[in-house]
């Protein structure tokens, strides 16, 4: 007969958890595992991370057929509130009851909520803080714990998913339509003020602008150009300008990226002291990278 009557003892306290099970030898097996794991009843995983694991002795009380389980466990339950008083045992409720197969209704959950809660706001700062960092130790515990390969496959590949994906057209379009409020340009503009980059960050920029340039001829992707052109068209039809102003505005956009003009924009900074000899230039690359 495996079905019986249980105690989950405090060696510190004294204080008590009574339950029943139609296995007694599987249920602590359980208990031990969920309390590990810091799922527990909330009144006894309170006690476990506080005193610790050692604390803790699993003593079963009697065996009975299964039909009186409910039975035995309330005698037990009267017995020891009789003998320790209700607020040295770990229950949440005075009753015993079956729960298999029984699902705790909203209005439970709130009651067993808001019981636990009031226990647990009657444990001094101190106390908390114990509990607290039992509980980060539990948890850095069982980090540590090697996995099975089934589950580092699938880590493996739920993280392979995540570098793969792709934005769909409707994802891209809804964060090209997001509006950034004044308010929140506002913050930023008086977050950035003050602020000035140093030189090595001004060659890094944009020498990595220019290494982009230099691959792929072009500072923006084609896409992106494409935009810049469809929004010089809206621009130039916003307001009212002449056949040449318009040709010249939607040229401009569009020819702005081309090789040809990013070496004639960086001549006409040199020129005008913007830009050093030495350091952006394709022609002295080599020479500077040595």
């Amino acid at each position: 007969m495996n079905s019986g009557v249980y105690k989950i003892e405090n060696t510190v306290n004294g204080q008590v958890y009574i339950g029943s099970s139609v296995d007694v030898g599987k249920r602590m097996v359980r208990h031990r595992d969920t309390l590990g794991k810091g799922n527990a009843s909330k009144c006894l995983q309170l006690a476990w991370n506080y005193y610790g694991e050692n604390s803790f002795i699993f003593v079963p009380l009697l065996y009975c057929n299964r039909e009186f389980l409910v039975k035995w466990e309330q005698i037990a339950i009267n017995g020891h509130i009789n003998t320790l008083g209700w607020e040295n045992m770990y229950n949440v409720r005075k009753k015993a009851q079956s729960t298999l197969g029984v699902k705790a209704t909203e209005e439970k959950k709130l009651y067993m909520s808001k019981f636990t809660s009031e226990r647990y706001s009657k444990l001094s700062k101190q106390e908390r803080s114990i509990i607290a960092q039992k509980a980060v130790e539990t948890k850095r515990k069982l980090g540590k714990l090697k996995q099975s390969k089934e589950t580092v496959a699938k880590r493996v590949a739920t993280r392979k998913a995540r570098d793969n994906y792709k934005h769909s057209e409707e994802s891209k379009q809804k964060q090209r339509g997001k509006f950034v409020s004044e308010e929140t340009r506002r913050k930023q503009s008086l977050a950035k003020k003050g602020k000035t980059q140093t030189d090595e960050h001004k060659i890094n920029s944009v020498a990595g602008r220019r290494r982009k340039a230099e691959e792929h001829g072009y500072w923006h992707s084609p896409t992106t150009k494409e935009h810049m052109s469809i929004a010089a068209n809206k621009l130039a039809e916003s307001r009212e300008y002449t056949a040449e102003q318009k040709a010249e505005l939607i040229s401009r956009f569009k020819n702005t990226h081309t090789p040809e003009a990013i070496q004639k924009g960086m001549e006409t900074r040199r020129r005008n002291g913007t830009l050093g000899n030495n350091q952006f230039t394709v022609a002295n690359k080599e020479t500077n990278d040595k």
